[in-house]
């Protein structure tokens, strides 16, 4: 195991269909970050990616459907393409904790809709 593969067993380890798998990358590029997302797909995960730039190797795997969501800061300027990661990080925060206040505002998950996964417990 390489450094490529650096997040993989811990997605592995402790992922379950319906996490979410945040990723965030300035070039959209990193190499690590786009082997955890196959195995998170693979596994179930929903996928989020922030990248920069042309959205890189982040945005080809949006649009072939393997990246479930990739928000692109289309900017060269790498000091606002971390600032807008931060402030869409806080957003997504924020989100998170007002949906788990308030779970009647939150639909389900397509896995859980479709029954691919289950609830009940063994």
């Amino acid at each position: 195991m390489g450094f490529a593969d650096v997040y993989v067993r811990q997605i592995i380890a402790l992922g379950q269909a319906g996490d979410v798998l945040l990723g965030i990358s300035t070039s959209g590029n990193s190499e690590n970050l786009i082997h955890a997302f196959a195995t998170a797909q693979r596994l179930g995960l929903t996928t989020i990616g922030f990248a920069g730039g042309d959205g890189g190797q982040m945005e080809e795997l949006h649009s072939k459907e393997l990246l479930d969501y990739c928000l692109n800061v289309p900017t060269a300027s790498i000091h606002r393409i971390q600032e807008t990661h931060v402030t869409l990080y806080h957003i997504v925060w924020d989100l998170v904790h007002t949906l788990l206040e308030h779970p009647a505002l939150c639909p389900k998950p397509p896995a859980l809709a479709s029954g691919l996964i289950s609830t009940a417990q063994t």
